[in-house]
């Protein structure tokens, strides 16, 4: 529509789930060549589609793809784009049953190792808006290894806390089925000190979900934040950093200073 090249790409996980992939390989009317890789990932009850709802100059994807970087946006498993399977079927109550645990731990890596062999580059910025900054913490805290393929992550609304127990951990199946699960009575947490990779967290104070109070919680336990960067409006909340008109001028183009300083 806004005359873009968009490539799709699909990804099959360990555990059989296909999910699809979008790229902007390059800016409106630049031609193709190698550049930085940066990938997107969406949040919660979401798609890739956020990154571009807003039209060129307020979407992210837009802005990054127009500033020289190759885009590449995930979608997690039983979203719009994301609904298949190799056996099962989407109308099946096997084919849902997991939950963010399962999106960090098998799509996620799925889809940066796609990327990385597909571009041919070692490591990739990450950006991720709030439950893409869940499956993050999920994917570097138990699959450590990832770490090293990440150059910088900037953690839009980070979120990672669950309200009613105040940790951040795994499933809670009922005490009997995490013993059989976990060999615990209680669902494990995730270790957040095997997150190595430099952490950038950027979080509102009228943002309901990621609270300022957690955001400063979760720059404690992770050793390696580099940066807390509040947002310089007192009505700016959770949704804003996708679908503010005016998301570039608040954090937009300070997100591209910092990323600007990896390439």
């Amino acid at each position: 529509k806004y005359g873009y090249r968009c490539e799709i790409h699909r990804v099959y996980t360990e555990d059989r789930y296909i999910l699809e992939m979008h790229r902007v390989p390059h800016g409106k009317n630049q031609t193709p060549g190698p550049r930085p890789v940066v990938f997107l990932q969406h949040g919660l009850l979401s798609s890739s589609a956020e990154w571009v709802l807003m039209t060129p100059g307020k979407g992210l994807a837009y802005i990054l793809a127009d500033k020289g970087y190759d885009v590449w946006m995930g979608n997690a498993r039983g979203n719009t784009y994301s609904r298949r399977h190799s056996v099962l079927k989407p109308e099946s109550k096997a084919f849902w049953q997991f939950s963010w645990h399962e999106i960090g731990y098998y799509d996620l890596p799925a889809m940066i190792d796609y990327v990385i062999k597909e571009t041919g580059v070692v490591k990739l910025q990450y950006v991720g808006f709030s439950q893409g900054t869940t499956v993050f913490w999920v994917m570097a805290s138990t699959r450590p290894e990832y770490n090293d393929k990440i150059i910088a992550m900037q953690a839009l609304a980070p979120i990672a806390y669950l309200y009613k127990s105040g940790k951040f951990a795994n499933f809670n199946h009922g005490w009997i089925n995490n013993l059989r699960r976990y060999g615990s009575f209680k669902p494990p947490e995730y270790n957040l000190k095997n997150i190595r990779a430099p952490i950038f967290l950027h979080y509102s104070d009228n943002d309901w979900l990621s609270t300022p109070d957690d955001v400063y919680r979760l720059s404690n336990e992770i050793k390696t934040v580099i940066g807390q960067f509040r947002v310089p409006m007192a009505k700016f909340n959770h949704l804003d950093f996708v679908f503010a008109i005016n998301a570039t001028e608040l954090i937009y183009n300070r997100l591209l200073k910092i990323m600007d300083n990896f390439k």
